[in-house]
């Protein structure tokens, strides 16, 4: 068996949540029904690459903690080997630097290993050597790929996982290598009797850009299979532009799963630009269902509306999420000459990064009762990995809780998780911050700040922007060193705030008035200063 190194719970090999439509189902009844640590570590198996379902995470999970940690329904339903109802598979690229560092657990594994483990008669550990074979493109690696699908359907559950991940990764190294036997194996794969299978062939078909009108309405197709989840057919038509899908697309703007309705709505107004398709879009990012907001914010960011902006910087939903599709969208609008960086826009930029809760969009929800306001509760709620309850609970220490308890309490409740629990430490350092802080604050805070690797860069952020807020001025040198080396320009536009927050002197700005990325050079050169973020809790 193979011997990963320890894995962090909660986030991806990336550092971020897992992928929006990784969990295309609501991820609160995934929540309940598996449990709160039970759902980080399913989510930190993302680092083995997405998963095309809940199931394929539990299949793996054996191999890194005691099958005590999911609960006992679970696993018996797992032991009789059902295909549990879970969410589809559609992965979604999650791109923010290039050193953000990938593949960081089976580094040892070589190319010619992995074949042999994925070739050979044991099931154990075939997912991962498949998942290792995407960084070694080459034709070997494919064919070794290829005849594994091309075994066929299976009823074993490590198999059937194991096959999907055989076609994700063919797409992930997108036909370098025997294409055509590539695209024919892909193919076959659309009429698996294994809805999820289908799924990751759709997906790997749009990484493959595959062209033939033929084949583009085969994947069409699949949109009448009752099972396959129809966001991921529906974002593949948009990708690889397939017009004559939208007469039959059209019937999926009005569908109760309301990711499919908005991935629907953004292929037709890829088609035709009619802006009713986007207002239904707009709509859904006030769902309370968060994989809906997740799904609209996605799909704002690929068709990339330069209106829809302002309501995508204030959704509440991670940050990491809205600032891709937010430079998604301005990259395409400057490029465009649809839009400038002027001091509109470059305030909205200011809050997305600065993401103070009372600047966002809670969707009308507020904590009204005395046990919702309790401190305690409060603090438990930034655990949760819906960012609308932590953001809500966030809200209400500030207007309740600012005092060095309150923030003891917060800095106690990060310390004591045995992981990294990656989607409550941005809400965490964050409150550290807006509640005034404590004894040990700073500590916590500059540790963090100065240790995180880029790929927790939202983490670092957060608690740059804490150490401002809380006025110290001794984390100005840090905060120069790591915005001026940071390649991740949301980590050097947060730099900026917090330094020009601590009053520097204008050092980073003019430092930042040549810089390469557009976004930090305009608001470098900019007259406009940072006062409009702190005003409202001043």
């Amino acid at each position: 068996m193979i011997v990963p190194h320890r894995i962090p719970r909660g986030y991806d090999r990336y550092g971020h949540s897992p992928p929006c439509d990784i969990l295309s189902h609501d991820i609160n009844d995934i929540e309940k029904s598996i449990g709160n640590r039970a759902m980080s570590a399913l989510c930190a198996l993302a680092f083995l690459g997405p998963v095309p379902s809940l199931v394929s995470h539990v299949v793996v999970v054996k191999h890194m903690q005691s099958p005590r940690s999911i609960p006992s329904s679970y696993r018996q339903r797992l032991a009789r080997g059902s295909d549990l109802d879970g969410p589809g598979y559609v992965p979604t690229e999650q791109t923010f630097a290039t050193d953000a560092g990938r593949d960081l657990m089976f580094a040892g594994l070589t190319q010619d290993r992995a074949i042999e483990i994925l070739t050979g008669e044991g099931k154990d550990d075939r997912y991962i050597a498949a998942e290792r074979l995407q960084f070694f493109p080459s034709e070997k690696a494919t064919r070794a790929l290829i005849d594994t699908v091309q075994q066929g359907p299976t009823n074993d559950l490590s198999e059937k996982v194991t096959r999907r991940k055989c076609v994700e990764v063919l797409g992930r190294l997108q036909g370098k290598y025997l294409r055509e036997h590539v695209v024919e194996t892909v193919r076959q794969c659309l009429h698996d009797p294994d809805p999820y299978t289908v799924e990751v062939a759709v997906w790997t078909l749009s990484e493959l850009q595959v062209t033939e009108y033929d084949l583009l309405e085969e994947i069409t197709s699949v949109l009448h299979q009752k099972e396959v989840n129809k966001r991921v057919v529906i974002q593949t038509l948009m990708q690889l532009g397939h017009r004559p899908a939208a007469d039959r697309i059209q019937a999926f703007t009005n569908s109760d799963d309301l990711s499919v309705a908005s991935a629907a709505n953004a292929f037709l107004f890829r088609i035709d630009g009619d802006e009713a398709h986007m207002t239904a879009v707009q709509k859904v990012l006030s769902s309370e269902n968060l994989n809906a907001r997740r799904s609209a914010i996605e799909d704002i960011g690929k068709v990339q509306h330069f209106p829809s902006l302002s309501k995508v910087t204030v959704a509440p939903n991670s940050l990491v999420l809205r600032s891709r599709a937010v430079r998604s969208i301005l990259d395409h609008a400057l490029s465009s000459g649809e839009a400038t960086l002027d001091d509109v826009t470059m305030k909205q930029i200011d809050l997305l990064i600065w993401d103070h809760p009372f600047d966002l969009n809670l969707l009308g929800q507020a904590n009204e009762t005395r046990k919702s306001r309790q401190l305690e509760r409060c603090i438990q709620r930034l655990h949760k990995n819906d960012a609308l309850p932590a953001y809500l609970a966030t809200k209400t220490l500030i207007e309740d809780h600012q005092s060095e308890r309150a923030a003891s309490m917060i800095q106690e409740s990060f310390v004591a998780a045995p992981y990294f629990d990656y989607f409550a430490a941005y809400h965490l350092f964050k409150a550290i911050g807006w509640v005034g802080g404590a004894a040990g604050s700073f500590d916590l805070l500059i540790h963090q700040f100065r240790t995180l690797p880029p790929r927790f860069f939202n983490h670092q952020l957060a608690a740059g922007l804490s150490l401002a807020v809380l006025g110290k001025q001794d984390a100005i040198e840090d905060l120069f060193k790591v915005a001026t080396s940071s390649k991740i320009w949301e980590l050097k536009y947060a730099c900026l705030i917090a330094v020009e927050k601590l009053n520097d002197g204008g050092s980073l700005r003019r430092h930042f008035y040549d810089d390469q990325d557009i976004l930090i050079r305009s608001r470098a050169r900019s007259a406009m200063d940072f006062d409009h973020l702190w005003a409202r809790w001043r």
